[in-house]
């Protein structure tokens, strides 16, 4: 029986040894294995310093809903933020504005004159497709369109046939003489261009023009006979220029 017991207790203390044996053999190929404090540097790759919310990857913000909690009040300062919109769209470009309402002007004195001498003189003032390469249309016109005076004219004749007997043949010419017939309507001859002002294109001083076609434009609004396309609110006067500011400086 003690020989049994002892033969026991040797394969015990075998077996033991043998489990510690493996288990310092498995520790050591894990220190083998595991990487130096240099090699996990070099691993080491941190995520960028960036905000997940100013990442290009996110996905687009829904449109958030409207709360149940808005007011009236909500609604109409709305409203109205939305239709200062459209009045900024529509009148947000000063020359959009005259160049529709020149387009108007000359069309609608074409119209009630047709057949008259009246209309072959403001045709001859517009632009040919064929020949000059654009339609007489308030989307293609451009300040630049106004620098040979032919234009200005034409918006002359249309408001009143008998302002101008004759066209003159140069650029020069032409522009001085809507110069003069503007005074002539009660234009204040501060609000007037020169020639250099405009022409040759582009123009130089594009602003001194629109401030005299918006001077027109308030003296045609007090014509009690004038039966035409009415004048935009938007060609209102400009403000005067402060003295010395007449040349290089946009209104």
């Amino acid at each position: 029986a003690e020989e049994a017991e002892a033969k026991r207790r040797t394969e015990e203390e075998e077996a033991e040894k043998k489990r510690q044996a493996e288990a310092e053999q498995k520790h050591a190929e894990e220190e083998k294995a595991r990487p130096t404090a240099e090699e996990e540097a070099k691993q080491f790759q941190p995520p960028p310093r960036v905000c997940a919310v100013f990442s290009e990857e996110r996905p687009p913000v829904a449109a958030e809903s409207s709360s149940e909690y808005e007011t009236d009040s909500d609604d109409e300062h709305a409203a109205t933020q939305h239709g200062l919109r459209r009045v900024e769209k529509d009148t947000g470009d000063p020359w959009r504005v005259f160049f529709g309402w020149l387009v108007e002007v000359v069309n609608y004195r074409l119209q009630a004159e047709a057949g008259k001498l009246v209309c072959k003189q403001i045709e001859a003032l517009l632009p040919d497709p064929a020949k000059d390469g654009m339609a007489f249309d308030a989307d293609e016109l451009k300040p630049d369109h106004l620098s040979d005076g032919k234009l200005l004219l034409a918006l002359l004749v249309a408001l009143r046939p008998a302002c101008l007997p004759k066209a003159m043949t140069v650029a020069l010419g032409r522009i001085a003489q809507f110069n003069k017939v503007c005074v002539s309507l009660k234009v204040n001859p501060r609000d007037t261009f020169t020639p250099p002002d405009l022409m040759p294109a582009p123009a130089q001083n594009p602003h001194l023009v629109l401030r005299c076609l918006h001077a027109l434009a308030a003296q045609v609004r007090g014509w009690k006979d004038w039966t035409g396309p009415p004048v935009p609110k938007a060609l209102a006067p400009l403000t005067p220029l402060a003295k010395g500011a007449r040349r290089g400086a946009a209104s």
